[in-house]
């Protein structure tokens, strides 16, 4: 109760000498404190779901309240990039899908669900029921005290298990002779792998002007 008042008292005119109006500032910057936003990313390259080697970009932002009180940042979904593919794919904080799921391992950060119109598990069965967890990131918390609980707790190494791929990629791997080497794959995603990736994070502030999430090139998608 005190602090409100405080803070009311401190939407008043302030009237005073510089030193007194100078006070005022100062508690206002402590208790609403600032925000700091961060962009983290990884781009690697890898096999995509039809087999094609492509580049990936993994990211995130992180939103830390700078303030008197502290806490942990607030996240967005991981997303991974394919290069010559419209899909992104989304990992979402804690995400667990099926509680039942005995792939589920401990220590998850964030969960991908698949949508069972779009996916197949990684034996090409089809996916039971909406909730199926199709991909999940784990790694060392960012202050060395064990796994990460969530996204907020990743540090500079995440390790991705992708286990489901597109029906898109069925039809793919039939009409491949086809295909020129190269050619665009619209539903293409990271190759499923029972061996995780892993992947090193940089961070950067999110306003950076030189350091910030890669753009995939478009070049190596036509075929040619």
């Amino acid at each position: 109760m005190y602090l409100m008042n405080s803070i009311k008292d401190l939407c008043k005119p302030v009237r005073g000498s510089k030193r007194q109006v100078l006070a005022v500032f100062t508690t206002v910057l402590l208790v609403s404190g600032c925000t700091t936003t961060e962009t983290h990313y990884s781009r690697f390259r890898a096999l995509d779901s039809s087999g094609e080697p492509r580049d990936f970009v993994l990211y995130w932002n992180s939103e830390l309240p700078k303030s008197w009180y502290g806490g942990l940042p607030i996240v967005t979904p991981v997303r991974i990039k394919t290069q010559c593919s419209d899909e992104v794919i989304e990992f979402h904080n804690r995400e667990r899908c099926g509680a039942a799921d005995t792939r589920t391992p401990n220590g998850l950060a964030a969960g991908w669900c698949g949508d069972t119109d779009k996916f197949l598990t990684s034996a090409g069965r089809e996916i039971k029921g909406d909730d199926a967890l199709c991909g999940w990131i784990t790694g060392p918390a960012i202050d060395g005290q064990g796994n990460a609980d969530s996204t907020a707790e990743l540090g500079r190494e995440v390790l991705v298990t992708i286990a489901c791929y597109p029906t898109s990629s069925v039809e793919a791997q039939k009409q491949a002779s086809k295909d020129k080497p190269g050619e665009r794959k619209a539903g293409a995603i990271l190759r499923a792998s029972a061996v995780p990736y892993r992947l090193t994070v940089r961070s950067a502030p999110a306003d950076s002007l030189s350091d910030r999430v890669p753009e995939l090139s478009e070049k190596a998608c036509s075929g040619d």
